[in-house]
């Protein structure tokens, strides 16, 4: 990441000015080039990408080369190209998803396979100055992370799976949560 520095507060910017996160699948990353022109196409429209690790990871390698490359190239002239991953399901996902260069890390639950406590996900994350995006489904899962003494909160919780709660069920789930 030569010159390139992870920022989660750059990402928590983008996030708050364009709040759309396009999803690329691994049905759509037949090579690396596919991933690395998707990639290209979803940040030069302005949005946070974020590949799935489904997508091979011998392939994610591959694109990520050419995507920090193209990371520099976008900080040096004064853009941010940010750069997501997720479902990150267990600690060997999160250290390769680290070491290959992401900004934002997205786990599909509160916690992590392998990870002794939950909060694990964010302490990892943190340490490799990552934004980092636990899933939660229920409130209690929202409470585990919300309000820490702590003060490991993540940087953003996504609610997964959201299409079963639909959008009012959504805002009735984070009603309790909301202060302003």
């Amino acid at each position: 990441m030569a010159g390139y520095v992870r920022d989660p507060k750059r990402v928590d910017k983008q996030l708050r000015a364009g709040g759309v996160v396009v999803v690329m699948g691994r049905d759509h990353a037949r090579t690396a080039e596919h991933v690395v022109n998707t990639v290209q196409g979803i940040c030069d429209a302005g949005y946070i990408a974020e590949v799935t690790f489904r997508i091979p990871e011998g392939l994610l390698q591959e694109a990520m080369g050419e995507l920090r490359r193209r990371r520099d190239a976008a900080a040096a002239a004064g853009t941010d190209m940010l750069l997501g991953v997720g479902s990150v399901i267990n600690p060997r996902e999160l250290e390769a998803a680290i070491e290959m260069g992401f900004d934002m890390i997205v786990g599909p639950d509160s916690g992590m396979g392998g990870c002794r406590e939950r909060i694990e996900f964010v302490r990892r994350v943190r340490a490799a100055g990552c934004f980092g995006v636990p899933g939660a489904f229920s409130p209690s899962e929202f409470a585990y992370f919300l309000e820490r003494e702590d003060g490991l909160e993540p940087d953003g919780i996504k609610i997964f799976n959201a299409s079963i709660y639909g959008p009012s069920g959504v805002g009735a789930l984070l009603a309790p949560y909301q202060r302003e």
